[in-house]
Parts: structure tokens; C-alpha cells; sequence
């Protein structure tokens, strides 16, 4: 009972030591997105460093069939890296939880053939000539690894795990003075490397809620520039933008396109006579009624003062002609209530 009791709360740290910090759910796949960009061009470096050294050291020569094995791993992860780099934003969207492992397993995939090439170098005469090349390789993309990806705790805990781990095991079964040496040296390195990246994840992770919060800031006043504030459609700068890309769309693909100007006769004689508060009320409810008449592919706006614009998309001269004659039936049919303050 107690043994299961341990292991169960150290598989439960472990957990949280290894899961994102608490944030919302933007604020994960925002840091998520960040981490995959960040490494994309770092698994590049791999492979031409294994062919690099393999053919300046001689293993190629002497070893083919490991340099070759070597270089196929490589070669399959960085692949699959490749295509996890174009489809991430679609696996986020299955399963953000998965997406994450794919990308764990990949960037973490790709330091324990490192590791392991290490490993085996140490302890086999015919490929020692690699040794030091390979974890001086090791550490450098360990040190670069961490440094630039620590805001995902599983990089940064496993990242240096998974490169040294193997090593330090190997040492460990031979412990030569040599052997303890490096080890010494190593774990100096990694503990280096815990302390510095541990900067980089609480940077990100402390600024990243007042990120969050700048850029829905930046997405409200967006929509609001777009917005007429009476009405709550697109304004004119929306409606400019707006028919800009459906004319050139339009006239890309060849498609009809119609723009309508709906405007409200004797405007300036309703504000004059029942108040501006009244001639709001009919601006909002000229602008309800088209929303609800067009299409949903349709596009209205207020244009200004009391113009509103009526965009139809894939609509012929005939369509057109019978949509106007519908707005115009539909529009004048209203009757006000108004009671005045007089």
C-alpha cells in the first residue's frame, strides 16, 4: 500500500512537472505553435552534422552499414517533422493534446539517436573515432535546444535526458577516471543548462497572459474600426476593404457581382421633426431588415449617414433587378409609434 501510494504521487509530479502551466487554452496552443516554430529549422541541423562527421572522421568508410542506419533514422524523423510542420494547426484542432506528444516525440526523438550514436561510439573501438565530435555536437544542439524551447517543461527536462542519459549510463557501467571525468563534466553542463532555461520558461510563461490579453485588445479595436457603432454592421472603411476583394475576386473567376445603395428618403425631416434619437432608432432598424433580406453570403453595410450598401455575390442582372424590387417592398412597410415629448 505504501509502495503504490509513492509511486502514484511521483507519477503524479512527474506529470506536473512535464505539463504546461496553467493557462488557458489560447495561451497552450499559442505556446505550442511557438515551440514547433522554433524547432523546425533546429531539425534540419541533425542530419547534416551525422554526415558531416561520419564522413570526416572515416565511419562511413569503415562502418557503412551504421552510418547509413544513422542517417535513415534521421532522415525519417526530420521527415515526419516536416510534415507535422504543415499540419500542426489541423492536429491542434483534433487533439491539442496529441499534437503536443507528436511534437515531443519528434524533437526529443531526434537528441536520443544523438544520444545513442554517442553511447555506442564511447564503448566500440571502431566507431571511438566519432566520440568527441558527437557530444561536442550534443552539446552544442542540447545547449541551443534548450535554450530557445525550455518554454515547454518536457523539452526542457527531457531534451538533456535524452542526449546525456544514455552517455551518462554507459560511463557509469565502465567508470574509468576517464569516464568519471566526463561525466563530472557533463552533469555540470546539464545542471548549467536546468538553471539558465528555467529563466527562458518563466519569462514566457509571465508574460504571456499580458500577450494574450494585448492581442484580443488589438482584435476588439479591429472589429470596432470595422464596426458602424449605431448599427452594429460593417462601416464604410469595412465595406471598402470588403468590395475590394470581391471585385478582384470577381473579376478573377469571371463571376457576377452587384453592389446596391439603399438610402432613406426625407432623412434630414425626421431628424428635424421627431429628434435624432428617433432617426437612430431607424437607421438601426433599416439596417436589421437588410440584414435579415440578403443572403448569407451577401455583404451590407452603412455607407454613411443614412446610405447603406448592399453587396450580391454570384448575382445576375435579372437576380439583382428582383432583389432591389424586393428591398423595396420590404423596407417602407413599417409602422412607427412615437409619442412626443411635448
Amino acid at each position: 500500500m505504501k509502495n503504490t501510494i509513492i509511486t502514484s504521487t511521483l507519477c503524479s509530479g512527474t506529470k506536473r512537472l512535464l505539463d504546461l502551466p496553467s493557462a488557458s487554452n489560447s495561451m497552450r496552443v499559442a505556446a505550442l505553435i511557438e515551440v514547433e516554430g522554433r524547432a523546425f529549422l533546429g531539425a534540419f541541423v541533425y542530419l547534416p552534422c551525422w554526415v558531416g562527421i561520419s564522413i570526416s572522421t572515416g565511419v562511413a568508410g569503415s562502418a557503412p552499414g551504421y552510418a547509413a542506419c544513422i542517417t535513415a533514422l534521421l532522415s525519417v524523423v526530420v521527415a515526419f517533422r516536416v510534415v507535422l510542420h504543415f499540419h500542426l494547426r489541423r492536429l491542434i484542432e483534433y487533439s491539442e493534446r496529441i499534437a503536443r506528444l507528436a511534437l515531443l516525440i519528434l524533437v526529443l526523438g531526434l537528441g536520443l539517436i544523438m544520444g545513442i550514436v554517442a553511447t555506442l561510439a564511447a564503448h566500440d573501438a571502431g566507431l571511438r573515432p566519432i566520440f568527441y565530435s558527437v557530444v561536442v555536437v550534443c552539446g552544442v544542439l542540447c545547449t541551443g535546444g534548450m535554450s530557445i524551447l525550455s518554454i515547454d517543461p518536457a523539452i526542457r527536462y527531457g531534451m538533456p535526458i535524452v542526449m546525456f542519459g544514455p552517455l551518462l549510463f554507459g560511463f557509469a557501467a565502465e567508470p574509468t577516471t576517464l569516464n568519471i571525468t566526463l561525466s563530472i563534466l557533463l552533469l555540470v553542463n546539464v545542471a548549467y543548462l536546468f538553471a539558465t532555461s528555467r529563466r527562458v520558461q518563466l519569462d514566457y510563461w509571465d508574460g504571456a497572459p499580458l500577450k494574450e490579453m494585448l492581442k484580443e485588445q488589438a482584435a476588439q479595436f479591429e472589429r470596432q474600426s470595422l464596426t458602424d457603432g449605431l448599427t452594429q454592421i460593417p462601416n464604410r472603411l469595412n465595406a471598402t476593404q470588403h468590395l475590394s476583394g470581391e471585385w478582384s475576386r470577381s473579376l478573377r473567376e469571371g463571376l457576377p457581382l452587384t453592389i446596391m445603395i439603399v438610402d432613406i428618403d426625407h432623412f434630414k425631416s425626421i431628424n428635424d421633426k421627431y429628434g435624432h434619437l428617433f432617426g437612430d432608432k431607424c437607421l438601426i432598424a433599416v439596417a436589421n431588415t437588410l440584414k435579415t433580406i440578403i443572403r448569407e453570403p451577401d455583404f451590407v453595410a452603412r455607407y454613411g449617414g443614412e446610405e447603406f450598401i448592399v453587396a450580391l455575390n454570384k448575382t445576375t442582372e435579372e437576380q439583382a433587378l428582383r432583389s432591389g424590387k424586393g428591398l423595396e417592398k420590404r423596407l417602407p412597410v413599417w409602422t412607427w409609434s412615437f409619442r412626443s415629448r411635448g
